[in-house]
């Protein structure tokens, strides 16, 4: 900027450029003293500021300066405290409270802070402010609850905090005891704007003792309950599959105490047996329903398909299990649902024009949670199902309409291998069903919420599942008959029927569910809901609600209970993430990896987010560089007009002088 003095200084001493004249004789020129460069007196003081501040605006063009309004803007800061299980160890909650005291305790005149507890969900203890009275008292709210610590959610409730007052100068202190578990490996951190500072917090469990893996199994006098206890140390890890027998309606003993609730469910608790030193985790809870013994009813017809069927379910019946197994016959479907309860499985072939009272009594063995499976015989009426699909009796059909294929091979093409039904079914069984052929079959156009089990080899749908009520109704679109292929002669059709009759006879729901994870419910997303805990405290909410938010009502261990409007009743078991019992806590190294990992991320935020803010900003120096041209253009005809002034004025004088 010292060059900004230049013109001045050429302007006070540049020599006055003199004009030639001739003249006869130097006796009509006076004498006058000589030229010496000397500082004089600011003849043209217009035309000097011009010349200043066009080079002034050269020179700060050149610079390229960045214009921004940092120095106006207040330095904000979010504090996030790790409220998960894990923050329940001895000494972490308090060690958490007193480091965000800290943080608070240094903020300035100009700072403002937000302060958020977060797990699975993240809750704002208080909002962006420089009241540190108000922010004291939301630390001293802080309690550790049951679920994950989920910082990914953490850090974009933070974004959204800052973002809004374009807080370039943000910052995310985040607090936590950093379990192992939960940042090695990990992905998908947010991208943000602001500063992420870890602060880790709490000292390692020496021995900690907790439970995971709980499983139901139906045995000849009621069920047995599992569960696998782990036990970490300094020392290592062992574990032990733990298991419990259930022969009552209620009762307890060493590790486990239940009851059966009013709609028939089993619920109750398990407890680690190991001492430990934390004792947040020692306990897991259950509910189910007792699965049905494995028992098929196979309705038969005349025709040979009925052979193929039983053969294919009593070597299904008889696959080396332990548990009870039968399997019963009859021409007709009992009238009586009451007789059906004691079945896992119903499977009957449809021929001809439907029996509205048959699919009644079938629908109604579903919802009371039973298992049906469906096959089409050849001879079956197609318009006629068609059009009882279409009615309020035929809702329980996994189909709207089928349509008969005949004369044409036909092969079985993909299936969900992930579906209950087909889950045991290995890759020769799978291998067997895709090489066999059928003549007369059904494609099938699925209701809504029908899955698809299996497809033709033509991509149309071929098998189909529906869930109705507590229970399954299963559609194959042919049948083992002889005319219609040869599924009956296949290895597939045993496997098949074993995989469904397992499935049928196995807890229909998890045994207990995770706090935080996706909840599925069985129940219209428009539905109330009405939920107990086991305080008797009670909440109503939409059943969409719970599926999408399910970690604020189910935010703690234990029963709960789920009644909806038209009164029925079940029972659910949450349990904390079993991730949360694991007792080694991250390095320094680990969250240093963990945090820069999310750096490289934040960089790349930096230029992408602010990049056309930086680009507007510096840009500026092209309003500096135009104005100075235009000043130029300005101090030049101002120096051409006021030359032309001096040579008129000049010549005058000339004239003047002569006439003299």
């Amino acid at each position: 900027m010292s060059l900004v003095a230049l013109p001045v200084l050429i302007h006070l001493l540049a020599r006055r450029n003199a004009r030639r004249l001739d003249f006869p004789s130097l006796k009509f020129l006076r004498e006058t003293p000589s030229f010496r460069l000397r500082p004089r007196r600011v003849r043209e003081p217009l035309l000097l500021a011009l010349r200043v501040l066009a080079l002034a605006l050269l020179i700060i063009g050149f610079a390229r300066p960045l214009i921004t309004s940092r120095a106006s803007a207040k330095h904000s800061r979010v504090i996030l405290i790790d409220a998960s299980l894990s923050m329940q160890a001895r000494g972490r909650a308090e060690a958490a409270r007193e480091q965000a005291r800290k943080l608070i305790n240094k903020l300035g005149a100009n700072e403002q802070a937000a302060v958020l507890a977060f797990t699975n969900n993240v809750s704002t203890l208080a909002p962006l402010t420089g009241d540190r009275n108000l922010l004291a008292k939301a630390v001293e709210g802080y309690q550790p609850q049951s679920g994950s610590a989920d910082y990914a959610a953490a850090i974009r409730t933070a974004n959204e905090i800052l973002e809004p007052a374009q807080q370039v100068s943000g910052e995310i202190d985040l607090i936590s005891d950093f379990q192992q578990a939960g940042i090695v490996g990990a992905t998908g951190f947010p991208r943000t704007g602001a500063t992420v500072i870890a602060y880790p917090t709490g000292a390692q469990i020496t021995r900690n003792a907790f439970l995971t893996d709980e499983e139901v199994a139906r045995t000849a006098l009621g069920a047995e309950v599992y569960a696998t206890e782990i036990v970490a140390g300094e020392d290592g890890r062992s574990g032990a599959r733990n298991h419990w027998a259930i022969e009552q309606a209620a009762g307890a003993r060493s590790g486990i105490e239940w009851k059966t609730e009013e709609n028939g469910q089993v619920t109750g608790r398990l407890g680690a047996t190991e001492p430990d030193d934390f004792d947040a985790d020692d306990e897991r809870y259950f509910a189910f329903t007792l699965p049905r013994e494995r028992r098929a009813l196979l309705i038969e017809t005349d025709a040979d398909a009925s052979v193929f069927l039983r053969a294919a379910l009593e070597s299904a019946l008889s696959s080396g299990s332990a548990t009870r197994t039968e399997l019963s016959s009859q021409r007709e479907l009992p009238r009586d649902t009451e007789e059906l309860k004691k079945f896992s499985l119903i499977v009957v072939t449809l021929s001809g024009e439907p029996r509205a009272g048959d699919i009644k009594i079938l629908g109604d063995y579903a919802r009371a949670g039973g298992t049906v499976l469906v096959l089409l015989a050849r001879e079956l009426d197609t318009d006629a199902w068609n059009a009882f699909a279409s009615t309020e009796q035929g809702a329980a059909l996994p189909f709207t309409s089928l349509t008969r294929f005949a004369n044409q091979l036909r092969g079985f093409g993909t299936a969900d291998e992930g579906a209950p039904q087909l889950s045991l079914m290995d890759e020769n069984s799978l291998a067997a069903l895709r090489a066999v052929q059928i003549h007369v079959g059904f494609s099938l156009s699925l209701r809504e919420g029908a899955a698809t089990l299996i497809r033709w080899s033509d991509n149309s749908v071929a098998c189909a599942s529906s869930q109705t009520g507590e229970g399954t109704i299963l559609v194959m679109g042919t049948s083992p008959e002889r005319a219609s292929g040869n599924l009956g002669l296949s290895p597939a059709l045993p496997a098949l029927a074993s995989s469904i009759l397992r499935s049928s006879s196995s807890t229909r729901e998890p045994v207990a569910r995770t706090i935080g994870e996706p909840l599925v419910l069985n129940i219209a997303p428009e539905d109330d809901v009405t939920v107990t805990d086991a305080r008797g405290n009670k909440i109503s909410a939409r059943a969409r609600q719970l599926m999408i938010v399910g970690g604020k009502y189910f935010a703690e261990p234990g029963i709960f209970r789920l009644e909806t409007r038209d009164g029925a009743v079940r029972f659910l078991a949450f349990n904390s993430p079993a991730s949360e019992s694991e007792r080694e806590l991250a390095s320094a190294e680990q969250i240093k990896n963990y945090l820069e990992s999310a750096q490289n991320n934040l960089s790349q935020v930096n230029r992408d987010a602010r990049g056309e803010s930086l680009e507007r900003q510096s840009s500026a120096w092209r309003y500096f560089m135009g104005a100075a041209f235009l000043l130029l253009v300005v101090e030049l005809l101002y120096a051409l007009k006021r030359q032309r002034t001096r040579n008129i004025l000049n010549e005058i004088s000339g004239e003047a002088d002569l006439i003299e």
